[in-house]
């Protein structure tokens, strides 16, 4: 299928260029297929505290104020799950996506997760990347061996105060340069209708 044009991923790409720092860790995946009833797309969950957020809070997907499907995670913060909130509460959030990742060939993968405040990679239940704390804008790399197929993926992402920024870039085999991973390579199963406590109570 092919990607929309999408001027708001022009931002995360000109950020990243402008020399973050990294740190690289490694890690071995083996693919698993889902099964039918998948579309394009990540489930996420955002959620509100009532204390100043400091690391990455748990993040269970029954306390979330707001479920919704999201196309991406590499957008400037904006995402369409907080287009439910008032602008007011836009800051002192956490939020989660979570899906399937595809592989096309099997091969070295590097992934760069960039993010003001903090954000974490976790795939096929391992952390690949891990920056839980309060920080400007900030990519860190992870180097991961990936089967040919689906992945289980989830991304983990506070905001305290000020700016805020999230993006999601991989290095495929054969790649020279990063990209963003387009949202055709990530699934989600067919479900949660979009709930949202617009009040964030």
């Amino acid at each position: 299928w092919p990607v929309p044009a999408d001027p708001r991923l022009v931002v995360a790409v000109a950020r990243n260029a402008a020399g973050l720092t990294a740190a690289v860790t490694g890690c071995v995946s083996i693919a698993s297929a889902p099964d039918a009833g998948y579309v394009h797309g990540l489930d996420a969950f955002y959620y509100r505290s009532s204390e100043t957020l400091m690391q990455i809070p748990e993040m269970p997907a029954a306390a979330a104020l707001v479920a919704c499907p999201e196309n991406d995670v590499s957008l400037p913060i904006g995402l369409r799950g907080l287009t439910l909130w008032p602008p007011a509460i836009q800051q002192n959030y956490s939020s989660a996506y979570e899906g399937w990742l595809v592989a096309h060939a099997p091969g070295e993968y590097e992934f760069s997760l960039g993010s003001d405040d903090g954000s974490r990679l976790i795939l096929d239940g391992e952390t690949v990347i891990d920056a839980p704390k309060p920080q400007a804008l900030t990519a860190r790399n992870a180097l991961c061996s990936l089967g040919a197929g689906f992945h289980r993926m989830r991304v983990e992402y506070f905001q305290r105060r000020g700016e805020a920024e999230l993006w999601l870039q991989w290095k495929r085999p054969g790649d020279r340069d990063f990209s963003l991973v387009p949202p055709t390579c990530f699934f989600r199963a067919l479900g949660p209708t979009a709930t949202a406590d617009t009040d964030g109570d």
